[in-house]
Formats: structure tokens, C-alpha cells, sequence
């Protein structure tokens, strides 16, 4: 019986695909309003303060840093904070920041974020945005905290792709070291906190509904953001998704790949990566991560 089910499920599900593929699609723009959500983000900006601590008298100084910012100095010492505002190269990337990142955008666009987020979830944290200088931890742009209700912002991880700073990276990780990305960075950390997914289901379908979660979710919260933007994607590499959309449905079909629970499928479809694998001409085109696209 069990085989028989599945022959019918491998028979049918092609030409769901396709019916799913041709349904009508409205673009139903996000049109919440948000004006009754009471809330003002708090942006605490340590890295302008601590840039700019004397270094006469740097340990009392400092001492008043602690208190505002414990978060930051777990474990450490003020001779290592001594250091690190002496350091060369986080110094010039302060001064990077301050001519590249604009503040006061940010602080905007975050609020505005939230402000869609809690419409939906009221009773969430009320969170503040910390910036900082990361020294270029490009795997930790973002993170969110809970427990004390802080956003922490990477502000030397969005001066742009061309940047000097990031010459020993690739450039298709350097494409997302740009400001216009903050929100949707933003957006998806919160969302990959609260989208809940079955830990015990290995396949790539399994990964694709997860992270088809969060972007929808992204979609809600960044109603006035492209969908480009929101995928972290190029307008070229966007437009190959909506233009192979179906042959890529029909590939994974085909091939038998979304109940696959091998690594290295998730490696080709769904990770951070220059291009998606399907092993033909096409793939130099494609963009990585097809696979949370098709989510």
C-alpha cells in the first residue's frame, strides 16, 4: 500500500506543480496600518561613544561603559579595551562608518520594521538597537539578544560591496555588505527566532517551507521594500528565478531531490553560495540559495 501511495505521489505531484506554478497570483500589497503601534526604537550607538572615550583617564571613562553596555564586556579587561581603542584598523573603520552608514536611516527603517512586527506579535520584546564595530565579523552582522531586548548592528559589515575592506572576501559575499540590506538582515534574524520547523525532518522540502516562513514573514513586516531586496538578491538574479521558476519546480521533482536528506542537497539549494547546483548550463546564472527563493 505504502509503495503504491508513493508511486501516485510522484505521479501527481508534477502536475501540482504545474497548476501551482500557473494559479493566479494577485500582488496584494502590504497595507497595514501601522500609525496606532506605539513604539520609538532606542538606538544606543557604542561605537561612536566608545570611539570617542579619552584616552586620558580611559580606565574611569570606560568604567561608565561598563554599566550602559555590560553585554560588551564579558570577560575582558580594560587593557584589552585599552587596545582596542588604539587599533589601527577599528579605528579606521569607525571612521568608514561615520562617512558610510547613515544613523538616523537606520534608525528609521528598523523602527518601521518593528512597528509591522509588533502588529503581529504585540507581546514580543520591545527591543533597542546597539551599532557597534565588529571588526569585520562578516558571519555575525546581526544579532538579536532576548535577553536584554537588543538588537546588536555590525556597522563596519555595511560600508558597500566595493569597499576596500572587503577585498579578501568574494564578491558575491561582498554583494551583501550593503546598507540597503540592514532591514532585511534585520527582519530575517527575528524571523528564523519564531518560524518553527520540525528539527526532526532532515529533507530539503522541510528546509524550503522553514525558510518560505521567514521570507513571507519578511514580506509582511517590509511591505514598501522590493522583493529583491528582501531576497538579498541582484535584479539579474532575481528575474532568472522568475523566469525558471517552473523548470526548477520540475527539476526537483524530477530528480527526486525535495525528500532528500542529504547534506550536500541542501548544500546546492538552500546555503549561502555563489550559484545554486543543478549540473547544467544554467547554473553560472543562477543565484545561491534557489531554494529558499522557491519557499
Amino acid at each position: 500500500m505504502v509503495k503504491i501511495f508513493k508511486k501516485a505521489f510522484w505521479v501527481v505531484l508534477p502536475a501540482c506543480v504545474v497548476a501551482i506554478f500557473l494559479w493566479p497570483r494577485e500582488n496584494n500589497q502590504n497595507s497595514i496600518d501601522v500609525s496606532e503601534v506605539s513604539f520609538n526604537l532606542k538606538l544606543n550607538k557604542f561605537d561612536s561613544t566608545f570611539f570617542n572615550l579619552p584616552l586620558e583617564n580611559f580606565d574611569s571613562s570606560l568604567s561608565l561603559l561598563r554599566e550602559e553596555y555590560p553585554s560588551f564586556f564579558t570577560n575582558t579587561s580594560n587593557q584589552f579595551w585599552y587596545y582596542q581603542r588604539n587599533d589601527d584598523l577599528q579605528n579606521k573603520l569607525y571612521k568608514e562608518v561615520k562617512n558610510s552608514v547613515n544613523h538616523a536611516q537606520v534608525q528609521r527603517d528598523i523602527e518601521d520594521l518593528l512597528k509591522h512586527f509588533y502588529y503581529f506579535y504585540p507581546e514580543a520584546p520591545k527591543y533597542e538597537m546597539t551599532t557597534y564595530i565588529s571588526n569585520l565579523d562578516f558571519y555575525n552582522p546581526v544579532i538579536i539578544q532576548d535577553s536584554v531586548q537588543r538588537i546588536f548592528l555590525a556597522t563596519d559589515d555595511y560600508l558597500g560591496p566595493n569597499h576596500p575592506a572587503y577585498a579578501q572576501i568574494d564578491d558575491y559575499l561582498a554583494f551583501y555588505r550593503d546598507a540597503r540590506f540592514i532591514q532585511s538582515e534585520v527582519a530575517e534574524n527575528i524571523a528564523m527566532g519564531i518560524a518553527a520547523i520540525n528539527n526532526d525532518d532532515l529533507t530539503l522540502l522541510n528546509q524550503m517551507i522553514w525558510w518560505g516562513k521567514i521570507m513571507y514573514a519578511k514580506k509582511q513586516w517590509l511591505p514598501k521594500v522590493k522583493e529583491d531586496v528582501i531576497m538579498r538578491y541582484d535584479k539579474t538574479k532575481w528575474q532568472f528565478c522568475v523566469d525558471t521558476e517552473l523548470d526548477m519546480w520540475l527539476f526537483l521533482v524530477k530528480e527526486k531531490l525535495l525528500f532528500d536528506t542529504n547534506e550536500e542537497t541542501k548544500r546546492r539549494f538552500v546555503y549561502l553560495a555563489p550559484f545554486s547546483k543543478f549540473y547544467t548550463d544554467f547554473d553560472n546564472r543562477s543565484p545561491g540559495m534557489v531554494g529558499q527563493w522557491l519557499g
